[in-house]
C-alpha cells in the first residue's frame, strides 16, 4: 500500500514511541499528585430496600403520572393514551375538577375497564 524506505519506517517508529512515552508520562502526572498516588474509593449503592420510605403523602419520589396535573405531552406517554384521549382527560378535569379516585377516569369517553386496568400501576390521583 505505502512504499516506505527504511529511514521513513524508522522515523514513524520513533514518532510512535515518543507519543506513547509522552502519553504515559502525562497520564502518570495526571493520576499522581505531589503526595503520591490518588486513592479512589468506591462505595456501594444502597439497594431499594435500604432506602428510606417517602413520608406519607410525599409524591415527589412516585414515578406514576398524576392525572390531575399531567400535561397532554405527559399523558400521551402512557400506553393506550393518544393526543385525543389526553385532551379528553384534561377537558374532563377542567370541567368537573380533579379526579378523586382512579375509577373517576371511567367517566372520560374512551376509557373503559380494560384501559383503566392497564393504566392502574402507571397513574395516580392526588
Amino acid at each position: 500500500m505505502f512504499d516506505l524506505n527504511r529511514r521513513e519506517q524508522m522515523v514513524i517508529v520513533l514518532l510512535v514511541l515518543s507519543l506513547s512515552l509522552g502519553s504515559g508520562l502525562w497520564l502518570r502526572a495526571a493520576v499522581w499528585s505531589a503526595e503520591g498516588p490518588v486513592e479512589i474509593q468506591i462505595e456501594e449503592m444502597a439497594s431499594p430496600e435500604e432506602l428510606p420510605a417517602p413520608a406519607q403523602g410525599d409524591w415527589s419520589l412516585d414515578p406514576r403520572v398524576n392525572v390531575n396535573t399531567a400535561s397532554e405531552e405527559l399523558l400521551v406517554t402512557l400506553p393506550g393514551i393518544g393526543p385525543v384521549l389526553a385532551r379528553r382527560i384534561i377537558a374532563y378535569r377542567e370541567e368537573h375538577g380533579h379526579f378523586a379516585t382512579l375509577e373517576d377516569l371511567l367517566q372520560v369517553s374512551g376509557i373503559g375497564e380494560k384501559k383503566l386496568a392497564a393504566l392502574e400501576d402507571l397513574i395516580r390521583v392526588e
